[in-house]
């Protein structure tokens, strides 16, 4: 994830020199602003400084706002806002972003950059996870923190949700889920997940994953490890165990280590 976190500090100073450092010889560029004004992809480090150049050439000041980091192994999704100003009009342009960048070595061999955020998210499930179990919650722990409307999408009408922040207390139903999720993001800041494991069995599917939340009150720093065992029905997460302990998440899912 440093090596994403690099990359965007180094586009943002337009260091073509430290953002070749972090990406392979071969890496490919889908640059959202860069597709609408050019219509196509950047490859190679030629790539990157012809993007670099179309960059300097239409925006007098241009930059990524990065909000979240998702580490998701071998991928990251950056999730943001693009800030820029024309060159000639010296009107300042800003828009919903989202980056999925896929690592290889250590260093990025594909860049995709959206408008829409929903579409990031369809990438990582679609090309990330190819059962769909495990697409669809991959799809909705992504989009707690990043995308309201996108989340509701994926939460099932009569979904039960056993969070580890109301101390498994249950919550019922897509209306609970919404509200459940707009007090968590009311409290913290700074929030960040990591999907460290995440595989199904049947219906059953496993989620080990770590939140990095920073309180918006007292600015205390929170580090927690968490254990989910979900399903999915009719494509919408259905149900959600979030245990702190992983046996107890293989127990419930009929399974021991």
């Amino acid at each position: 994830m440093e090596s994403a976190r690099r990359g965007i500090d180094a586009f943002n100073r337009g260091d073509v020199e430290a953002l070749a450092a972090d990406t392979t010889k071969d890496v490919e560029l889908f640059a959202a602003l860069g597709g609408a004004v050019e219509g196509g992809g950047f490859h190679g480090r030629t790539g990157i400084e012809a993007y670099f150049q179309i960059t300097a050439e239409t925006w007098s000041e241009f930059r990524i706002l990065a909000e979240d980091f998702s580490d998701l192994g071998d991928r990251v999704l950056v999730v943001g806002r693009i800030w820029g100003r024309g060159k000639g009009s010296r009107v300042p342009v800003e828009a919903p972003n989202a980056i999925v960048m896929d690592f290889r070595g250590g260093k990025a061999w594909r860049i995709h950059s959206y408008f829409n955020q929903a579409e990031a998210l369809e990438d990582v499930a679609q090309e990330g996870i190819s059962q769909k179990s495990v697409e669809v919650v991959l799809r909705w722990l992504l989009a707690f923190r990043t995308d309201r409307e996108a989340f509701r999408a994926v939460t099932h009408p009569e979904i039960e949700w056993m969070p580890f922040e109301e101390a498994q207390a249950p919550t019922h139903g897509l209306d609970g889920a919404l509200r459940l999720r707009d007090r968590w993001l009311g409290v913290w800041d700074e929030q960040g997940i990591s999907i460290d494991e995440i595989w199904s069995r049947g219906d059953d599917v496993f989620v080990e994953a770590t939140v990095v939340a920073r309180a918006k009150a007292s600015g205390a720093e929170i580090t927690m490890p968490f254990y989910a065992h979900c399903r999915a029905r009719d494509g919408k997460v259905s149900y959600c165990y979030e245990h702190l302990n992983r046996d107890d998440a293989l127990k419930a899912m009929g399974l021991e280590e």
